[in-house]
C-alpha cells in the first residue's frame, strides 16, 4: 500500500491554518471579551465580526482578514479592494450545503459546512453523522466539481462520501471513478462527532460569477 499523500493544497487545510492563525491574534488582541459571540459592547460586538467561523466562505474570510488588519492599522475606511481571492468552481454550480454541529458541544462555535455540488434536489436526504478527522476522500465530477469528506479513519471516510455521493445529479459523476483518499500528517483537525443541523439548497449555486450570494431555494432541518 502507498503511503497516502497529505492533501496539503486543499482549501479546507488552508482555511484552518488560517483560521487558527488569525483567530488567536484576534482573541490576543480582545482578551477582556471572553466569548466569540458576545455583542454586549462594542469591543465585544468587534471581536465577534472579525472572527473566522468553520462556515465561512473564502470572500467572508478575506474580509475578516483585511478588516481585521486595518482596524489594527487604525485606518478608517477602505475605499477599493485591488484583488480578487479566487472563488472555488463549486460556488456558482447547483449545491447542498450542508451545516454539522458538534455533538455535546458547550457552545455555538465549531459548526462546520460540506458542500454537496450539483445536488439531486432531494428535500429530505439521510445525512449520516460521523467522527470528523484527517483522513480525506474526494470524489472529482465531470466539471471538476470536488466532494471532499474529511473524517477520523478511511473506512469512516469511505462510508460517509459514498453515502453522500448518491445525492450528486448521476450525469456528473465519472463512470466507473472510485474515490481517492489521503491522510493530512500535520493533523489540522480536531477528532470531533459532527452530526447534521442544517442543509440549504442553493439552485443557481452559492455565489454567481461576480461573487454576489444566491438565494437560498429551500432549507431543511434535521
Amino acid at each position: 500500500m502507498s503511503k497516502a499523500q497529505i492533501d496539503a493544497h486543499s482549501w479546507e487545510f488552508t482555511q484552518r491554518i488560517v483560521r487558527i492563525w488569525h483567530n488567536r491574534l484576534v482573541r490576543k488582541h480582545f482578551k477582556d471579551v471572553g466569548s466569540d459571540d458576545s455583542t454586549g459592547s462594542g469591543r465585544a460586538t468587534l471581536k465577534s465580526s472579525v472572527i473566522i467561523r468553520d462556515e465561512d466562505s473564502a470572500l467572508e474570510t478575506l474580509v475578516k482578514l483585511v478588516f481585521f488588519w486595518l482596524y489594527l492599522k487604525g485606518i478608517d475606511a477602505i475605499s477599493s479592494m485591488p484583488f480578487q481571492w479566487q472563488m472555488l468552481p463549486e460556488f456558482d454550480r447547483p449545491q447542498l450545503a450542508v451545516i454539522f454541529r458538534v455533538q455535546e458541544r458547550k457552545n455555538k462555535s465549531g459548526n462546520y459546512t460540506l458542500h454537496i455540488p450539483h445536488y439531486n434536489g432531494n428535500r429530505q436526504p439521510e445525512i449520516p453523522e460521523y467522527t470528523k478527522g484527517n483522513w480525506w476522500a474526494r470524489v472529482i465530477l465531470k466539471d471538476n466539481s470536488k466532494l471532499t469528506v474529511y473524517a477520523q479513519t478511511k473506512t469512516e471516510a469511505e462510508r460517509v462520501i459514498d453515502k453522500l455521493t448518491h445525492y450528486i445529479d448521476r450525469k456528473y459523476l465519472v463512470e466507473h471513478s472510485k474515490p481517492s483518499f489521503g491522510y493530512m500528517e500535520h493533523k489540522p483537525f480536531k477528532e470531533i462527532k459532527v452530526k447534521p443541523h442544517r442543509a440549504d439548497f442553493y439552485s443557481q449555486g452559492k455565489k454567481d460569477s461576480s461573487g454576489k450570494r444566491n438565494d437560498i431555494s429551500w432549507r431543511y432541518y434535521f
